[in-house]
Order: structure tokens, then C-alpha cells, then sequence
């Protein structure tokens, strides 16, 4: 089968793409993070937003997290902190 990226899952979040691509070394292009995350087992759907980044180099897991903002092919950032009273 061949899914392609359908608004039916909801947008992952960069924790979720990043899980695929922890343990790559950088600097690394755009073809070696979808290699890393393939063989990482990432899903159809975490591989299909690492396609439609930009062709180049990144530098760091940030400059990849702030291409993927850029497109918008991720949710909105998660926290974890807690409500202060």
C-alpha cells in the first residue's frame, strides 16, 4: 500500500518525528534523515512530512524542527509544565 499524507492523522508533533531521528549525526541531508528514520522503522506518515523538507543540509535536530515549523508539516509544540498557583 501506498498512503500518502491524508489530513485524516492528525499533525505529529516534533517529539514524534524526532523519536525516528534520535542517534543521526549531523550535520545530515534531507535524504539521510528519511535513510535514519527508515530504518528506524518510522511510519508512512512520519516519512512523508521528512519528504517534503527542503533539500538541504542540517545541521542540528533545531535546524530540522524549525524546517518542518517553516512548512508546517507539524502540530504545535507540546509542554510539560505544570500550572504554577
Amino acid at each position: 500500500m501506498n498512503d500518502e499524507l491524508t489530513n485524516t492523522n492528525p499533525m505529529p508533533t516534533y517529539a514524534e518525528v524526532e523519536a525516528f531521528l534520535e542517534g543521526i549525526t549531523y550535520p545530515a541531508t534531507k535524504d539521510q534523515l528519511i535513510e535514519y528514520a527508515t530504518q528506524q522503522r518510522a511510519d508512512d506518515n512520519i516519512l512523508a512530512i521528512l519528504e517534503r523538507l527542503p533539500e538541504e543540509t542540517y545541521e542540528s535536530s533545531s535546524e530540522v524542527e524549525d524546517a518542518l515549523s517553516e512548512q508546517e508539516l507539524i502540530g504545535p509544540l507540546e509542554t510539560d509544565e505544570e500550572e504554577i498557583e
